[in-house]
């Protein structure tokens, strides 16, 4: 008898699988942006139940959306019509990468805020100019 958070596991990578054929984007893309959004829920212990949801939900979406850009980016080429099959490996690494960290960032923005985020970039000039 199997248990129920493998069989739970199962459903739910085949079913993206599923879907993701369907849809037209590559089954790795889905199962490494998935895995991201799932490594970032597991390890989001200070959220409650409802908000951890929703933030892998967002970084699920946004492991998918940003993996193909950014597999361009990468890989150096000059337009999206120009990347090839044989590289969506890096897509799938990428979608991993993105939904894992996505939310982190995000995160780190709505504690810090945006200055908080300048204030680690060492050629920006901080002052109104008149400090002496």
């Amino acid at each position: 008898m199997t248990e129920p958070v493998s069989s739970t596991a199962v459903g739910a990578l085949s079913s993206i699988a599923f879907v993701g054929y369907f849809v037209g984007i590559d089954a790795g893309t889905i199962l490494g942006s998935f895995a991201g959004a799932i490594f970032f829920v597991v390890s989001a212990n200070e959220y409650k139940t409802l908000p951890r949801t929703a933030l892998g939900l967002i970084s699920f979406i946004a492991g998918i959306i940003f993996s193909r850009p950014l597999g361009n980016y990468v890989l150096g080429l000059e337009s999206m019509n120009t990347y090839s099959g044989e590289k969506n490996w890096i897509d799938a690494v990428l979608a991993f990468g993105v939904s894992a960290f996505v939310v982190v960032g995000l995160m780190y923005v709505k504690n810090n805020g945006v200055t908080g985020i300048m204030k680690h970039i060492p050629f920006i000039k901080w002052g109104s100019g008149n400090d002496k």
